[in-house]
């Protein structure tokens, strides 16, 4: 602030008008105050994502189908997202992720639709993995990034 002050005491000096630097100066304190309302107000949006790392054959699953991963938050990808709902609307199947972010999900074999979100996340940030076939005693592991 002083020096800023310091200019528009330097201009006036210079034989400028003085309500040339009252202008000056009420346009320079709106510009500053502008970049700085927009700079603490800005919203990042993490988009979500989903990686899947394949299947495997199981026969100790007895003829069902067991879906496994983990859930982390996609804003740095290593953080487990406590009590994420995973879910297929096709049939109701639900689990939650526990505290590690980890799941499993046992359905008898079909095509499904799996779903994950935060458990009280907003319905915007749902990722959905559509199609799946799966066949008795197959192990499909697959990893939810939510976005926020």
């Amino acid at each position: 602030m002083y020096i800023f002050l310091h200019f528009i005491n330097a201009m006036t000096s210079l034989h400028y008008s003085k309500n040339f630097a009252k202008v000056l100066a009420c346009s320079s304190i709106l510009i500053v105050t502008s970049c700085n309302l927009y700079d603490n107000n800005q919203t990042v949006i993490y988009n979500g994502r989903i990686e899947v790392l394949g299947k495997s054959y199981d026969e100790s699953l007895q003829d069902s189908v067991l879906i496994v991963g983990s859930v982390y938050s996609a804003v740095d990808n290593i953080t487990p997202e406590i009590n994420a709902r995973i879910w297929s609307e096709k049939i109701v199947f639900e689990t939650f992720s526990n505290a590690n972010g980890e799941y499993e999900l046992k359905l008898p074999p079909g095509s499904y639709d799996i779903k994950c979100k935060k458990r009280f996340g907003n319905s915007d940030f749902i990722e959905k993995l559509s199609g799946i076939e799966l066949l008795a005693n197959e192990k499909f592991e697959v990893n939810f990034f939510l976005g926020v």
